[in-house]
């Protein structure tokens, strides 16, 4: 027996053919040696277990352990009996080649390396099993374990490699508390046990071959992680994550799966043709998912479901409470694909950079029944006999501007949603698009009376034909004849939007320069001011325009600056709205009638040190003067502002070597001459 407070640590390993005890208030030190227990073990003080190996070999033992008692390896030697009279703890490796008999203490695996379960029976009895391994240690199963009447485990992994888990024929109970992981290799499923506790956020982990789930426990996440199929033979309900790394995921049965947490799908196969899933966790959930779903069920009372990849639902959709936000990913309903379950407060949010994907047929018709976080808005497309059959994407967002994605935010004269229709082949389609929105939705003025469902194509609006809104809240308009499609919104033809600069040229014409631009957009009483610069930069006002003021898909104008004398000038548009306010157009450049540059002459020529360039201009320019080598190199530059008349201009070669160069004359229009220098 051990009474040494202080502690003992053995030199070498014992073989004892009696009992082993440590006192209460004393301490040993196994070291890394090995102790050969021929009766029984009582610890009720301290046992450090080290990296050393504890055997029992009596055919009567009994161990009894305090909570500080802590073996390294334990082994219960071949033809020994040995009973639990109390918990004990092993940090290494439990090796039963004899019996045991655990009904009245736990064998708690703990520490922070790896162990095996093992022994030389085909099957080992372990009553009561705990697992509480910390940094993610692993308790690996080297034989099966039969008679379990509680395992628990409570953090770490227990992996059962391809060995069983029975439990005892009078029932058990298998608890997997939040973080800790059940691993179940070969062919395993989830083992039998008359009740089970698996908590939220628990891992049970398919990771061997062929496996089923078989069973109707309740899962925390439900992992499948390793090659072979998991196949479904009845419905299974998981409280956390379904995630999905590897291998393919059957079923052999009709049968609907319920998830409670997110659906993280990202390898393996998903062979969903017998398969339904619903979401009906009470929190946000998420999907994402390398394989399409066949039916997909939204059930939430509470939280919202949010995709977190691109996915598709090939046969129905069903929204039985609440809705699924798209967020920035597609969501595919293809041909066959339908949405059921839609009201004003079930439906697909589109409102981010992802979009509701479905196809219309030619001479067909679908609702997209889409909306923001607030509002349901669907759009309906239509499409003509002669259409081609064609992918639609419909995203909404929760306001308008008034070039389509662009502009300033419009707060009267308009519902308060933009729709964003595309088509996935360009060109084929004659479609009626029509449009829905709640009452609480239009702006200040807005009247339905008036409202004209109106597209842009990103720089600004186009208003449709008058399309009285239709219904009593929700209200609908619609447009026929859409052959291009971008952003749609309903407005009232008062409503107030940014002037668009469809064209703006010029060009001069014996001596004066023609100003031409096209709006659209416009309202009444605009007026344009045009504005000239010779430089480019100070403008200053040369005429004006009176604005057409109507509703026309654009309006021309022209403008004509008289007996220009000037090379280069510089034009641009001041819009006035009856406001006040204004904008202006981009700012154009119009090139004069080119400048007449003769009688060229280098005066001397040879030269030795400096020379003069005598030329004669038709009027006032701005000339590049440039002198280069036979070789093409650029010996200096610089700009000349000439009159009309003679010019001369002195020419410095004296740090120049002798040989031949090149004088390079270029006025505004780009006009280039060259002269030919001898330098001495």
């Amino acid at each position: 027996g051990n009474t040494n407070a202080a502690g003992i640590t053995p030199s070498s390993g014992w073989n004892m053919t009696g009992k082993f005890s440590i006192n209460s208030n004393a301490k040993f030190n196994a070291g890394a040696y090995s102790y050969i227990v021929g009766t029984d073990i009582e610890s009720d003080g301290t046992l450090n277990g080290g990296t050393s190996t504890f055997t029992m070999t009596s055919v009567t033992g009994s161990l009894t352990g305090s909570s500080n008692t802590v073996f390294n390896h334990f082994t219960i030697g071949a033809a020994a009996i040995v009973t639990a009279n109390s918990d004990f703890n092993i940090a290494g490796n439990y090796t039963n080649n004899g019996s045991y008999d655990g009904t009245l203490g736990n064998l708690i695996m703990t520490g922070s390396v790896n162990a095996t379960i093992g022994g030389t029976p085909v099957s080992t009895a372990l009553s009561q099993l705990i697992i509480a391994k910390t940094g993610g240690a692993t308790v690996t199963m080297a034989v099966s374990m039969i008679d379990v009447f509680i395992l628990y485990i409570q953090s770490g992994t227990l992996f059962t490699s391809t060995f069983g888990i029975t439990q005892d024929v009078s029932g058990g109970f298998m608890i997997i508390d939040d973080g800790a992981t059940l691993k179940l290799g070969g062919t395993n499923s989830l083992p039998a046990f008359s009740g089970y506790g698996l908590d939220a956020n628990s891992n049970v982990d398919y990771a061997g071959g062929n496996q089923s789930i078989a069973n109707a426990a309740v899962y925390g996440n439900l992992l499948f992680t390793a090659a072979g199929n998991k196949t479904a033979i009845l419905s299974f309900t998981t409280l956390g994550n379904f995630t999905i790394t590897a291998g393919t995921f059957t079923s052999s049965i009709t049968v609907t799966h319920y998830i409670g947490g997110n659906w993280l799908m990202t390898g393996g196969t998903f062979t969903n043709t017998n398969i339904s899933i619903q979401l009906n966790g009470t929190a946000n959930q998420t999907i994402s998912s390398t394989g399409a779903f066949r039916n997909l069920i939204i059930n939430k009372t509470s939280g919202l479901a949010s995709l977190a990849s691109n996915i598709t639902v090939s046969n129905i959709l069903t929204l039985t409470a609440g809705k699924i936000s798209v967020m920035g990913y597609d969501l595919t309903v293809p041909t066959a694909g339908t949405i059921a379950g839609i009201t004003s407060s079930k439906y697909v949010i589109a409102e981010g950079a992802g979009s509701l994907i479905m196809q219309v047929a030619s001479n067909g018709s679908k609702t997209f029944p889409v909306g923001t976080t607030a509002n349901y808005v669907p759009a309906t497309i239509a499409l003509t006999a002669g259409s081609t059959t064609d992918n639609f994407r419909v995203r909404v967002q929760n306001y308008v501007v008034s070039k389509g994605t662009s502009g300033n935010v419009l707060t009267h004269f308009a519902v308060n949603n933009t729709w964003f229709i595309t088509e996935e082949i360009t060109g084929g389609s004659d479609a009626t698009v029509t449009l829905q929105w709640p009452a609480v939705l239009e702006l200040l003025g807005f009247t339905g009376i008036q409202a004209r469902v109106s597209q842009s194509s990103g720089s600004f609006y186009q208003f449709g034909p008058p399309s009285p809104a239709a219904g009593a809240n929700p209200y609908t308009s619609n447009k026929p004849n859409v052959t291009t499609f971008f952003a749609f919104a309903v407005l009232n033809n008062m409503v107030v939007l940014d002037v668009s600069w469809l064209k703006l040229t010029g060009e001069n014409k014996s001596g004066d320069n023609h100003i031409n631009w096209e709006v659209a957009n416009e309202r009444p009483n605009n007026n344009y001011v045009v504005e000239y610069a010779a430089n480019g930069s100070n403008f200053s006002a040369i005429g004006n325009v009176t604005g057409k003021g109507s509703f026309a898909s654009s309006n021309a104008y022209k403008f004509i600056h008289k007996n220009v004398t000037g090379a280069v000038s510089y034009y641009r548009i001041k819009q006035i709205d009856a406001d006040g306010s204004y904008t202006y157009s981009p700012i154009i450049k119009i090139t004069g009638s080119a400048v007449q540059i003769n009688d060229i002459s280098i005066v001397p020529n040879p030269v030795v040190t400096n020379t003069s360039l005598v030329f004669r201009t038709s009027e006032a320019a701005k000339i590049s003067l440039s002198i280069i080598d036979a070789a093409g190199k650029k010996m200096s530059e610089q700009q000349v502002n000439v009159q009309s008349g003679t010019n001369t201009i002195p020419l410095d070669f004296s740090s120049f070597s002798a040989g031949i160069y090149f004088v390079h004359l270029v006025d505004e229009n780009n006009t280039k001459q060259v002269i030919k220098v001898l330098k001495r």
